[in-house]
């Protein structure tokens, strides 16, 4: 496929539809056609991609004919090397991943469209789970996070992209970790007899408000939330603290039974999976999950547990249209979620073992 001007005529078209507007027959054929399109502008115009797909295609024989058969890259490639489709005068944003001890973080480079089309998706993909018209926020975190806009990390992305989806963004620790009390009764003032958002990731939800916000006697005040939170499950796990288990205490010390964990990576911000009322994550038209073996990388079918790869239509500014993650999970329906959305469901069950993530990216370079 030759790309003139970078004409992406099949992903242009997805950005049009309704999240959950296709069943996966529909889906699948404009589907193939986005991430043919995707791959073949990527080589073209990042050579490290280039030379890291054709290397692999002897012993993975990417031919593109199905989703399953689209070249993915490990994430971890995103910490490692630089990988941009874009000149550097394009760039305008890079985001970083939160990098684990000794270890680089991912950088995303952004230009504008593709920042823009992350914000489009996120909107689209909001409003079909959580049924509020930019309603007033309340995010668990510090004002200090998004100080810098020009390169930021996850954290601050997800705070910036919702923040724009609401409005009277009040941020409820202080500088120190420590509940503003104050402004959470300004906030809770003014909005609690009406519906609001909670925004928060996991972890800073469990420990610096639903941990600290009991003793407080806000319970009665926060019965008409909504509480989206995602990522951060790794430190709550050492704490043996499952989705069930937050979301009881959520419950108990708020009085909200609307708690939404959402599923992402940086490396593909804009493209999540929320959850439904079926406790289950969803993909929409604008993504696909498929679930690897762990050895030698065959798509596995429904219910079989292994690696997750991660495709979206959304990166335009570098190669992250079709990555393998380092988390473990499992397909377990298309089609027939009885929540009544089109698409795909899976859980996520925990990481990839350290060891075998290295091991996984020897076996990317032999």
């Amino acid at each position: 496929m030759d790309l003139k001007n970078s004409d992406l005529v099949a992903t242009q078209e997805i950005f049009s539809m309704n999240s959950f507007q296709l069943d996966s027959i529909e889906k699948n054929s404009v589907y193939l056609k986005a991430m043919s399109e995707l791959t073949t502008h990527h080589q073209l115009r990042c050579m490290k991609y280039d030379r890291f797909v054709k290397n692999l295609e002897l012993s993975l024989k990417w031919d593109m004919k199905s989703l399953d058969s689209i070249p993915f890259i490990p994430v971890r490639l995103f910490k490692e090397l630089e990988l941009s489709s874009i000149d550097a005068s394009q760039i305008f944003k890079i985001m970083y991943s939160s990098g684990t001890s000794g270890q680089e973080p991912s950088k995303i480079y952004l230009d504008r469209e593709t920042s823009r089309n992350q914000a489009l998706i996120l909107s689209k993909l909001f409003k079909e789970f959580i049924p509020l018209d930019r309603p007033p926020i309340l995010i668990i975190d510090t004002q200090a996070t998004i100080k810098e806009r020009k390169s930021f990390s996850a954290r601050t992305a997800g705070i910036l992209g919702f923040s724009f989806l609401g409005r009277d963004a009040t941020f409820a620790l202080d500088e120190d970790f420590n509940l503003d009390i104050e402004k959470i009764q300004d906030f809770l003032d003014k909005y609690e007899s009406n519906e609001f958002l909670i925004f928060g990731f996991t972890s800073l939800v469990w420990e610096y408000f639903i941990k600290k916000i009991d003793s407080r006697n806000f319970k009665n005040r926060f019965h008409n939330s909504y509480l989206l939170h995602g990522g951060g499950w790794k430190k709550l796990q050492h704490l043996n603290i499952d989705k069930s288990s937050f979301k009881q205490e959520a419950f108990r010390t708020l009085g909200t039974s609307k708690v939404i964990n959402y599923y992402g990576l940086i490396e593909q911000t804009g493209s999540l999976y929320f959850e439904c009322s079926e406790g289950v994550f969803h993909t929409s038209i604008f993504s696909n999950v498929i679930v690897r073996e762990q050895n030698k990388f065959e798509s596995l079918p429904i219910r079989q547990s292994g690696i997750l790869q991660l495709q979206s239509v959304i990166p335009k500014s570098y190669p992250g249209h079709s990555i393998l993650t380092e988390d473990l999970g499992r397909l377990h329906g298309i089609d027939n979620c009885l929540c009544g959305r089109q698409g795909q469901t899976f859980s996520v069950d925990g990481r990839v073992p350290e060891a075998e993530i290295r091991g996984c990216s020897d076996t990317f370079r032999n």
